[in-house]
């Protein structure tokens, strides 16, 4: 089953039995896998603004540099997510 959003992931996990239901989230891809740690909703937005990954947007509310700026958001505040185990 192609999963393109959550209502797809909410339809494939409907449709599992008891017994997989108590396994552990795991994902794989072509050189990484892993558990899911947790699952959350983002407290705030956040933004890529220097390239190297996202990062909340509370850490430019004082770098004066970004006062004036309009900054990108790439997550919005309530997006869902998954947290993989490190």
């Amino acid at each position: 089953m192609e999963i393109r959003n959550w209502a797809d992931l909410k339809a494939f996990a409907n449709q599992l039995n008891e017994d997989q239901l108590t396994k552990p989230v795991r994902w794989w891809g072509d050189e990484r896998g892993g558990e899911i740690a947790f699952a959350k909703t983002l407290e705030e937005d956040y933004v890529n603004e220097t390239g190297d990954g996202v990062e909340p947007i509370s850490a430019y509310e004082d770098d004066p540099d970004y006062q004036d700026c309009e900054i990108e958001v790439v997550f919005e505040k309530g997006y869902p997510i998954l947290v993989d185990k490190i």
